[in-house]
């Protein structure tokens, strides 16, 4: 039997789905985090092989050699060939095929299936792309959180605990901030998140990002603060969108945008003010929609495009039918 995988290495976790070349979907595993840029090479290898341990043991499958693996990570530039990135791949899972790209790719895959549009990725971090007809494609944000990633999780979190510190300290009065702050990481002292943030460097990114949630759950009370916290991560957001499409000069009147990321899946406020700015602009038709099958499962399509001399047109359509998510449940 060949076994196919698609990976979706996040800058959280590791999701890694498994088919055979019949489109049968046999089983997925999740591990930690796998964007090796910020976790380091170790953790990250560590994160897709446990990922895979745990789908090849939930499919039954004792043989961990795979028939063909693709990889969607955020330290993969676009249509990357970079040597030293493919070692790391094979070093972290035995496959005949193995082929990568960025996860913005693998979100945009999972909603256009290939045709040309801007896949927006708000989550941990922020990026926008525009993939043309002929493959080419331009790149706005992706700087990372110290430079860049307005409108991303990072950013959100960040301001989220800026202003519980400051509250603490008696700078600003802020005490819904730090009663939030307190609560999601589970803390009785605003002077232990120094260990949470500090103690390992390797993971901080990714645990001020999941401060955001301290941000959507006082938006939902009416909180006023952070009601201007998600105004303006969806006023960078909309920036990224134009400055893309004005880049990648297309004449077209209707331009497909895609959303993905954990910030615009979780807080719908996010996502309608995006919309309502893009339509209020006036200037260009933009659709909004969503990826009909999830960033792992594109990447398990793609796994398909081997050049093996066979065509798996049936079991990527097979697993298209079986896998495709309604709007919502994307979100």
């Amino acid at each position: 039997m060949k076994i196919f995988a698609g990976y979706d290495c996040g800058g959280t976790k590791t999701t890694c789905i498994l088919a055979d070349e019949y489109g049968r979907v046999l089983a997925k595993g999740t591990g930690g985090p796998s964007n090796f840029l910020s976790c380091g090479f170790s953790i990250a290898s560590a994160s897709i092989k446990e990922s895979t341990k745990q789908a090849l043991s939930c499919a039954g499958i004792k043989d961990e050699t795979l028939y063909s693996a693709y990889f969607g990570s955020a330290a993969v530039e676009f249509f990357s060939e970079s040597q030293k990135v493919r070692a790391f791949f094979e070093g972290c899972v035995p496959a005949k095929y193995i082929r990568f790209n960025n996860d913005a790719y693998i979100a945009f895959y999972g909603a256009t299936f290939g045709k040309p549009g801007i896949v927006m990725v708000s989550g941990t971090g922020a990026v926008a792309y525009g993939i043309r007809e002929d493959i080419s494609w331009v790149k706005v944000d992706g700087w990372g959180h110290l430079i860049g990633d307005e409108g991303s999780g990072y950013s959100i979190g960040n301001k989220a605990i800026r202003l519980a510190v400051k509250s603490f300290d008696g700078i600003a009065e802020n005490k819904p901030f730090e009663n939030a702050v307190l609560k999601h990481f589970s803390i009785s002292s605003m002077r232990e998140l120094i260990k949470i943030i500090y103690a390992d460097p390797s993971l901080s990114r990714v645990r001020i990002a999941s401060a955001a949630n301290c941000v959507f759950a006082l938006y939902s009370e009416g909180n006023r603060i952070a009601a201007e916290i998600l105004e303006d991560a969806a006023n960078a957001i909309v920036a990224s969108i134009v400055a893309v499409y004005k880049a990648m000069n297309v004449t077209d009147d209707e331009t497909v945008v895609v959303f993905s990321g954990s910030v615009l899946k979780k807080c719908e406020c996010i996502s309608k003010l995006v919309k309502r700015k893009l339509t209020e602009g006036g200037s260009h038709n933009f659709r909004i929609t969503w990826p009909e099958v999830s960033p792992a499962t594109a990447a398990l399509l793609l796994s398909y495009n081997v050049p093996d001399g066979n065509n798996y047109n049936n079991s990527v359509e097979r697993i298209i039918c079986k896998c495709r998510m309604t709007h919502d449940e994307e979100r």
